[in-house]
């Protein structure tokens, strides 16, 4: 039965199809296992890396900060708008023509 249902498998019933499914998948399935260490590792965030300031000579400014560097203001600003926590960079603030 599982010689002619190997044969061909167009004419084979649904049962056939299973037999010799459920014959060929345990020779193709292998697992391969891989263990992680049992030691979390424990992350704080006291580190400079953390911190979201922009840098000027050295110096880091908070968010929000307002520079002059010359007769160009910068303020200290998200680098991104959607982002709450990411990087921080330096925007030329414009004039108005109030202040011209």
């Amino acid at each position: 039965m599982l010689r002619t249902c190997l044969s061909g498998l167009r004419n084979c019933s649904w049962s056939c199809y299973l037999l010799s499914t459920l014959l060929i998948a345990p020779l193709t399935v292998t697992a391969k296992v891989i263990s992680t260490p049992s030691n979390p590792l424990v992350v704080t965030g006291t580190g400079k890396s953390q911190q979201r300031v922009c840098y000027y000579n050295d110096k880091a400014y908070s968010i929000g900060a307002v520079l002059q560097v010359g007769e160009v203001y910068m303020l200290c600003k998200e680098a991104n708008d959607f982002e709450k926590n990411g990087a921080l960079r330096w925007a030329i603030l414009e004039k108005t023509k109030q202040e011209e």
